[in-house]
């Protein structure tokens, strides 16, 4: 149970800098000053930190992303999200060039799950909090997602994105303590499992 509280805490503070982050940047793309409108000739890759709320890369991974052709990327990302590990990969498509600007993207994500997870939750017949155990069984999404991404330095980038993961799952867990959950436990449940908002951001280095 505590390390649902951490992990909630750390989604509301990485919510609201993301929110901060889009109030405070610009509408349009700040490119340096004789640098191509484009992904940088010497990178044919990029790579860098990632967080956020059903993210790629989960709270907290690595993301990787190499462009294929002008307006194609593809990408990938690997992290630790509520539902235990998280690995996905995806394509964005660019509306003027790879990787800088804005862009729609596309996404399959995987969590793992975590076995034998005690948590203090109501369950019936009198709706009390009593420590249940449950297995978080693997689950899948597949998020749609609009991003922007400006020049950062000479060679990295920042991402911002939103969008919206469809869970692939509809129940993914299973009591395995004596216990029958009520509809809030039920409820805590579905929005923890893979699927739902979209927020987050990037730091990336073009290699």
């Amino acid at each position: 149970m505590k390390r649902r509280i951490i992990c909630k805490f750390w989604e509301v503070v990485i919510a609201g800098f993301c929110i901060l982050a889009y109030s405070c940047m610009p509408l349009h793309a700040q490119v340096e000053e004789g640098a191509p409108a484009g992904k940088n000739p010497s990178a044919h890759f990029y790579l860098g930190p990632g967080m956020g709320i059903d993210s790629p890369t989960g709270i907290i991974g690595l993301s990787v992303e190499a462009p294929i052709v002008k307006k194609f990327s593809a990408f990938g990302g690997a992290g630790i999200g509520f539902w235990g590990l998280k690995l996905a990969a995806g394509f964005n498509y660019y509306f003027k060039e790879a990787p800088l600007g804005s862009s729609v993207g596309v996404s399959y994500s995987f969590s793992t799950g975590d076995k034998n997870l005690e948590l203090l939750m109501p369950v019936e017949p009198l709706s009390e909090n009593e420590m249940i155990t449950v297995n978080l069984l693997p689950a899948g999404s597949i998020s749609l997602f609009y991003s922007h991404s400006w020049t950062l330095g000479k060679k990295g980038k920042f991402t911002l994105f939103t969008g919206y993961a469809v869970s692939l799952n509809k129940s993914p867990w299973e009591v395995v303590s004596n216990h029958t959950l009520d509809d809030i436990s039920v409820m805590t449940l579905d929005l923890l499992k893979p699927g739902g908002i979209m927020l987050g951001m990037q730091f990336m280095l073009g290699i």
